[in-house]
């Protein structure tokens, strides 16, 4: 509904507007705002407000809905349009003061006439033959195109200043997710080794706040960046009481618990095979899928499938029925092999390795090594306790 009423208001701003887009008193600026709490405003966003003596309105280059088919899997497949939407500079204002964002202005210094070309042309991108562009995380979104366009009516390329030092993918992610523990461990999860390459000057530029340094760099076009809005409460972020790594050294010293009660039992409780095998092979689906089928630059080549695939789940069923009859399952040889390896390797692959990973394959080859030597020596450490227990009657007795 909510888009809806924006994509109501382009139209009525078109058809109110588009013959009488040149004015004397009209000025544009880049908007960025600071990053906010939901995973999706983890970096911010770029808009472009356009100003005159009878109207204030914001270009969005980042419209999209949830409420469309299939939004999140299509988004995963890197297969998402996104709008270049119209509202109201107040309406824009009050979304982002609720959410605790701050809002930087930076005037962008063109003659008259270009100016006036520039609203023409976002005039015409908003119309509903041309709103809806193929949307890219890293190559096309709200800031890419927002940059673009404005280049574009000032009739010059984007001069792209040189970096200090180089700054992959990964880096310039981290940079702003870095205090949100759960999305940085799930984004390190579904990108790959290309997310770890060196990025070109031209593709530094893609996250609103390093657009608003290449602005702050260009002074022939923009001006300096102003605070146009100070958030009545700023957003606090409020880091996660366990990260994703605690909780993985948690899991690994829980199995590690339960493998000694069950080597002191002479059994094995398959439930957590169950869970801890699931889990491995649920998150490799994921991690398969974006890999393989995901249009999206930076997923594929992944090294995480060394460890986190869907294997496991095809041989689940047969290591339960195995273990619950005290049978040695060869998977789980092979199991604890990959995991020790992976382990070996990691430091040398050409991608990062988040910690809770680490744990994780940790834990995955402790379990398999436990229910590998257990099925060996099962019946030996029953007997063995059994002994024991008798001896300290006859020394009570």
């Amino acid at each position: 509904m909510k888009i809806l009423k924006k994509l109501t208001l382009a139209a009525a701003l078109l058809l109110s507007h588009l013959s009488g887009s040149a004015s004397d008193s009209l000025s544009i600026s880049l908007l960025t705002c600071t990053p906010g709490p939901v995973i999706y405003e983890q970096y911010g966003h770029t808009a472009i407000r356009v100003k005159s003596d009878n109207q204030d309105i914001v270009f969005n280059y980042g419209v999209f809905s949830f409420d469309e088919p299939f939004f999140a899997f299509r988004f995963a497949q890197g297969k998402t349009n996104y709008l270049l939407g119209v509202e109201y500079f107040k309406s824009f204002v009050e979304a982002y003061n609720k959410r605790g964002s701050f809002i930087y202005s930076q005037e962008i210094l063109l003659p008259q006439e270009d100016l006036n070309n520039l609203y023409s042309m976002l005039m015409r991108g908003s119309m509903p033959a041309n709103r809806e562009y193929r949307y890219n995380i890293f190559y096309k979104n709200c800031t890419t195109c927002a940059l673009d366009i404005i280049y574009k009516a000032a009739g010059k390329d984007i001069q792209y200043p040189a970096l200090k030092e180089d700054f992959t993918t990964r880096d310039y992610l981290h940079k702003y997710n870095d205090s949100f523990e759960y999305s940085k461990t799930g984004i390190d999860l579904i990108l790959g080794a290309n997310a770890d390459t060196v990025l070109s000057t031209e593709n530094s530029y893609f996250l609103p706040m390093e657009a608003m340094i290449l602005a702050q760099e260009d002074s022939t076009l923009f001006a300096g960046a102003e605070i146009l809005l100070t958030p009545d409460k700023p957003m606090v972020i409020r880091n996660s009481q366990i990260t994703p790594a605690q909780l993985a050294l948690l899991v690994l010293l829980v199995i590690i618990l339960l493998c000694m009660m069950e080597w002191y039992r002479g059994n094995i409780w398959w439930g957590i095979d169950i869970a801890l095998f699931g889990l491995q092979g649920l998150v490799g689906i994921i991690i398969m899928f974006m890999t393989l089928f995901s249009e999206h630059p930076a997923t594929s080549p992944n090294y995480l499938l060394i460890i986190l695939n869907p294997v496991p789940l095809c041989f689940l069923p047969a290591i339960i029925i195995k273990l619950k009859r005290e049978e040695l399952d060869y998977f789980l040889i092979v199991e604890a092999l990959v995991a020790f390896g992976f382990i070996i390797i990691q430091p040398f692959l050409p991608q990062y390795i988040d910690k809770a990973v680490i744990v994780l394959t940790a834990a995955i080859a402790i379990r398999s090594i436990s229910d590998v030597m257990i099925s060996f020596f099962a019946k030996k450490i029953v007997e063995k306790r059994k002994n024991y227990l008798k001896q300290r009657r006859r020394v009570f007795d």
